[in-house]
């Protein structure tokens, strides 16, 4: 007897279905352009993040714990975030964060996002080596979700690709705006040094003339 086979169709890679994803690169600071090129992130490398997305937002609780969990390993990183805000809190605040690499969009308001982040890590004292450490940890948790979910050699490997060029330009914003933000610090405590011993050195000036004046100098 014949038997009949039934034909499975083959679902198209993940490379193929993502170009028919809608993204937005819009980005006019021509330093921060001279960073996009430089890592050589694109539009294709968007529209592979957003198809991972519906992925990363499945498991982002798992991630999120896991992020925290390598904290709360360390005093000084725990007593930070104990003094700042909850872990509850921050993680629904990584979730945004880690969800906005996967939306496809890299805009202005993108930008403005990680620089406020910079800005708030040094206000809080999270430094630079603990944000790189805990953002590794970080890369990894995605690249093994890529693995388990993307059979496909070619794809994942793509998509990794595009994880680390995201990830990298992360990077390079945030901790721009963390310097940024410790130099401000820096110079407005300069100026408050220089203010004071202007003062100091105007009461001493003062003194002095008084003393002269008492004792007939």
């Amino acid at each position: 007897m014949h038997v009949l086979k039934r034909k499975v169709k083959k679902q198209q890679s993940l490379l193929v279905r993502a170009k028919s994803e809608k993204v937005n690169l819009n980005i006019q600071n021509p330093d921060v352009l001279e960073k996009i090129e430089m890592l050589g992130l694109n539009e294709e490398d968007l529209q592979i993040l957003k198809m991972m997305r519906p992925f990363v937002e499945e498991e982002m609780a798992r991630i999120a714990h896991e992020f925290y969990a390598e904290f709360y390993r360390i005093d000084s990183l725990k007593k930070i975030i104990e003094q700042n805000s909850t872990v509850e809190k921050l993680s629904k605040t990584l979730a945004r964060h880690v969800l906005e690499l996967f939306s496809g969009v890299l805009d202005e308001a993108f930008l403005e996002r990680r620089n406020r982040v910079g800005m708030i890590h040094y206000r809080i004292g999270l430094k630079p080596p603990v944000y790189m450490g805990a953002f590794q940890n970080l890369t990894s948790s995605l690249v093994t979700l890529v693995l388990t979910q993307i059979a496909d050699r070619t794809d994942a490997e793509r998509t990794i690709q595009a994880i680390n060029k995201m990830i990298s330009f992360e990077q390079q914003v945030v901790l721009e705006a963390y310097d940024a933000e410790y130099e401000r610090s820096l110079k407005k405590s300069m100026q408050s040094d220089a203010k004071i011993c202007a003062q100091q050195f105007e009461t001493s000036a003062i003194n002095w003339s008084i003393c002269r004046k008492r004792t007939g100098d």
